[in-house]
């Protein structure tokens, strides 16, 4: 992990520090996982994502579905019941 980090912060100078931002606590934005709400089941990430930014100010990155993990889902990806988002937040949403 340490080399392919080195690789790709020689290729997107900056990547390190934002890494750094991402990876330490408590400062800055942190990594939260949060349950899909009824609400959404059957609807597309893009909503998902458009509302929890502008709702809740935080950025869904992945999604968990029985043990897999999706990084950078498609937009239209529907959601599902048991469905997992992980968000980048500066603190933990609470969703509705």
């Amino acid at each position: 992990m340490t080399g392919a980090l080195l690789a790709h912060s020689a290729m997107a100078p900056g990547l390190s520090r934002i890494l750094d931002d991402l990876l330490t606590f408590p400062t800055g934005d942190e990594f939260y996982w949060i349950e899909i709400p009824p609400v959404w089941h059957g609807r597309v990430f893009s909503d998902a994502m458009v509302e929890l930014k502008t709702a809740h100010d935080c950025l869904p990155v992945a999604i968990s579905r029985d043990g897999t993990y999706t990084t950078n889902p498609p937009s239209q990806f529907l959601l599902e019941n048991g469905d997992r988002l992980l968000v980048l937040s500066k603190e933990q949403p609470v969703l509705d």
